[in-house]
């Protein structure tokens, strides 16, 4: 059986790029389990590109502040603890996720106006479908 194709990392603003509203720190957890998801599929291993990767997919403010803190600035310091630093920044984004039915019409509208164009998008819909259903 052959691996599975690499897909480049997504460029800031792409359609399938991970996005982080700062305005909304519930969904950061939703934001690194993306970038989690995109890093697989592109094949980035590497925690020190990973840590850059991450502060492309924010605003400029936002990777300013992330880029400060000496978690992203350490190079021995792993991406698991740059993660929890950055968690430690937006008070109440480690609790456990607290869906609503806000949060699934944000996500029907949110995929109306992308568009499921593949398979992928399907599964990437559902899956977040299921998710936050199971938890209403």
């Amino acid at each position: 059986m052959s691996a599975a194709p690499i897909i480049p990392m997504p460029a800031h603003g792409d359609r399938l790029a991970p996005h982080f509203d700062p305005q909304q720190p519930r969904e950061l957890r939703w934001f690194f389990a993306e970038l989690d998801f995109v890093f697989t599929r592109a094949g980035v291993a590497d925690r020190t590109a990973q840590k850059k990767h991450v502060c492309r997919y924010v605003d400029v403010d936002t990777a300013d502040l992330w880029e400060s803190i000496s978690q992203f600035t350490d190079a021995a310091a792993t991406y698991e603890e740059f993660v929890k630093a950055v968690h430690a920044l937006y008070p109440g984004s480690e609790e456990e996720r607290k869906w609503s039915v806000a949060d699934m019409d944000k996500l029907v509208r949110e995929r109306s106006r992308l568009g499921i164009l593949s398979l992928a998008d399907l599964g990437d819909y559902y899956r977040h479908f299921y998710t936050i259903t199971a938890f209403l």
